[in-house]
Parts: structure tokens; sequence; C-alpha cells
């Protein structure tokens, strides 16, 4: 369906999901419109518009779904908005998407942070025990907002969560951003079948869909036009027409085409190369998808967690190299990896990618000849349960300054920040900011390890009176 690779073109493993090939539907620019009496409002839709989202819906297995012409952001500052009040508190993990620290201040929500456990690589644990006893303890919160798939592909059981949610009184809200294509297959389950309320999914990072189209699903309990009000406000109120026809148009492609196309691309990835390098998911606590996408219906998930193979993760350190090192050298080779850390690489592998595509890859990795290693572990983060002095709205508005890292420790933090990897926030808007924190911070750098919320001026945080 896909044109092939051109010989020599550069490869994208990474995020948006057409992968710089021809769309296998058509879109031109005169589909780029503005609202006219013949094509509809997204904000008050009734046509064309309200067709392509009933039909999205189903898909999705929603009640009702919304066009996101602005991305997953707009859809999760949508969602929390709509599902927390103003004061209130939502229960959600410490390295959430920076628009959910937006969610907070725009609307003066109040996040409780669930204490995932990382295992000794820096790999998630999907525990559903971590989100039992998050509801237990927090009664009073409105919502549980999780992310499913994480980064690295691991589902979350979401049927387990969303059933305490419910008994809690609570809406479950899904940043399923990475999941779009789930759709369209048996196992990972789409946030849909597994009982959400609200969830986003981004079509452009998995999906042949150009970048920033997304889309807001609600379960039949929820108020679409409410969410349409609010979405009002976090998005352009001249939504892409040519976004909303490449949403409506994948759609109905995946529809045709998804199973069969997302079973042959699992059917293409190769496993990873013996000697040093190795999926770190495949361990006790996860495991693939047990069964090709099945088109004839649906049969039971595994028992354990499982994880999205069409996301590749590859732990690189037995050959010695970190996931860095191995990046640059695949880089210049041609081929663009999604993300690296001190030890993995991770690759988004999507149905526009073909067999030659991975022949390349496979090729390439082989170039990655056994080393003797230079480097040593990561410190892992600490386990960051810094005392909140303000609220996350307060912090983000309140006058600020920035300070040298060797002197923000007790200070309260302006913005979120932290290192990369893991890329979770050691640090939220309000909270008061570690010496612990500050020493980590400042022997990642000395590793060569990225900063986020922070820049040459130092870290950014609240004025003291």
């Amino acid at each position: 369906m896909f044109g092939s690779s051109t010989k020599g073109a550069r490869l994208r493993f990474h995020m948006p999901g057409h992968k710089g090939k021809p769309l296998p539907y058509g879109l031109g620019i005169e589909s780029d419109l503005t609202e006219l009496p013949n094509t509809d409002d997204l904000y008050a839709p009734s046509g064309a518009i309200a067709e392509a989202q009933q039909a999205a819906a189903r898909s999705a297995h929603a009640a009702n779904t919304i066009l996101l012409t602005n991305g997953a952001t707009a859809g999760i500052l949508t969602m929390l908005l709509y599902a927390v009040p103003p004061g209130g508190k939502v229960i959600m993990p410490r390295g959430a998407h920076i628009s959910a620290a937006s969610a907070c201040a725009l609307g003066d929500l109040r996040p409780v942070f669930a204490n995932e456990t990382r295992r000794r690589d820096g790999l998630i644990i999907p525990d559903e025990s971590t989100w039992l006893d998050a509801i237990r303890e927090h009664p009073d919160a409105s919502a549980v907002f999780v992310v499913s798939p994480l980064y690295d592909g691991l589902a979350l059981p979401l049927e387990r969560i969303a059933s305490a949610a419910r008994l809690a009184g609570m809406r479950l809200l899904v940043d399923q951003a990475h999941g779009a294509h789930w759709n369209w297959w048996e196992s990972p389950a789409d946030a849909g079948r597994c009982g959400a309320s609200l969830w986003v999914q981004s079509a452009h990072k998995t999906l042949p869909v150009p970048t920033q189209g997304a889309w807001l699903h609600l379960e039949e309990r929820e108020d679409a036009n409410r969410a349409r009000s609010i979405l009002r406000m976090t998005q352009t109120s001249s939504p892409s027409f040519m976004l909303m026809e490449a949403l409506h148009k994948v759609r109905a492609w995946m529809d045709e085409n998804g199973a069969r196309e997302l079973s042959r691309l699992l059917a293409r990835i190769p496993a990873p190369p013996q000697d040093g390098i190795f999926d770190p998911r495949v361990s006790t606590i996860a495991a693939p998808c047990p069964v090709a996408p099945n088109e004839a219906g649906l049969r039971r998930a595994s028992a354990v967690a499982p994880f999205d193979r069409t996301r590749i993760v590859l732990d690189v350190s037995g050959r010695g190299y970190t996931g860095f090192e191995a990046a640059r050298r695949l880089a210049a080779l041609g081929i663009d990896v999604e993300a690296s850390d001190d030890r993995r690489l991770i690759l988004i592998a999507t149905i526009a990618d073909d067999a030659e595509d991975f022949a390349r890859l496979t090729r390439a990795l082989e170039e990655l000849r056994p080393q003797k290693s230079a480097r040593s572990a990561l410190p892992p983060m600490p386990d960051a349960r810094p005392q909140t002095a303000l609220s996350p709205r307060a912090a983000t508005f309140a006058r600020s300054e920035y300070a040298p890292p060797e002197l923000a420790a007790g200070r309260v933090a302006a913005c979120p920040f932290g290192a990369y990897p893991p890329g979770a926030p050691i640090a939220w808007p309000g909270e008061i900011i570690t010496a612990e924190a500050i020493d980590w911070m400042l022997d990642m750098r000395g590793r060569g390890m990225s900063w986020f919320g922070a820049d040459a001026q130092g870290l950014r945080v609240v004025c003291n009176i």
C-alpha cells in the first residue's frame, strides 16, 4: 500500500507514522478549507465533521470522538479540565506529559502522584497495585490520569484500574498517545475496550497522518458538548480541515486494511540480534502481544502485562555501547531512531515500514561490533517525595527568577524540570527542590545527560517574598 523506500534515503524509525512516504489515501491542498455552510464546524458539528467523528468513535470503541488538530496536547488539556474541578485532586504519574502540568496550572488542579516502581535498569514496572493503592489512599480525587502505553510500549492493566476508579466515583483518563493503532488489533487493547472514561490518541505518532492529527474519545456517560466547549479554549479556533480530512480518511483506510497491515508489520519486525542486544521488556513483568492482530474477533489477552511489539526497544549495553552511542552509529548509517538513553534504543515501527527497511536496520545493528564498554551505570533518580509549598497554578504564575543549580535547593520550583533519562520531572511546579535532586541533576549533567525545564541561566524558581 505504501511506496517502497528510496535507496540511500534516511530511514525514519520515529514519528510521524507515515515515515515520509506517500499517504495511502488522497489528501491535497484543496482540503485546506474553513467553516462554510457546506464544510461544517468542529465546535458545533452537524454535518460531515459529525459523521467523521461518529465513524471514528465506532473504530475506537467510544461513544463520541472529537477530532484534534493541535495534537494530543489539546486533548490532554481538555480531558483534565473537563474531569477535575478547580482545586480538585487528580492521581497521575510524575512522568506525565508536560501538558498535564499545564492543565494543573490552568485549571488549578492538585496532582497526587502514584508511587510507580522502576527496575534497576530504569524500566517502569506496570503494576496495577500502584494505581489501586493510590485510589484507596485518595478517595477525594476526581480522576485517575494514566499513560498507556508507556514510551517503551508497555501497557498498564487498564481494565482493573478503570473498575477500581469507577467504584470510587472517579473517572479514568488515559493518555494513549502512542497507541492509536491499537484500535485495529486485539492486544494490547485500546482504552475504549478497557473501560476508560476519556482518552486521547495521537494518530500522527503511529499511523500515516500528518503531525498534530489526534483524537479525543469519550465513553457514553460523558458530555461531548461540554468537552467541545473546553477544547475550544485549548485549541485553535481555525482547526485545519486538511488534518481533519486526514483523520477521517486514515480511520476509513484502517477499518478496511488495518488488521491485515498490522499483522504484516508484526511478521516483518525482526527479532533482536543475538550476543549483547536484547529486548529488556521480555522478562517476568511483561510479555509481547501473545498473538498477531486478529481480523475475526477478540481472544483472551495474556495474563501478564503485554507490550506493543511495534515499539522496538533494544538494550545495547551488552555490546559495550550506550544507547546514545548506538544512536549516533545508526544515524551515520542513515537510520534515525525515536529516542535513546544510557542503555537503550527506542524505535517506532509502523505500517509504512517495509521489509527492506527492516533489512537495513538489521544490517546496521550488525555493525555495532562488540567493544569494551566505557560506560558506568547511571545513578537512579532519587525517590521523589518533595514537599509542596504552592499549588502548580500559584507556582507557575508567580513571579519567578533563575537560580544557579548549586543555590536552588530549598527554593520552590516554578516549572517542572529533570534530566533525560529517565525524562520524568524530579520537581513539579510548587514543590520544594531538594539537595538530593540537585546533586543528581549535576551528576547527570556531568555524565553528558541533557536537562529539561532548565537552561544556561539555571532553574526557574519562585521569587522569595
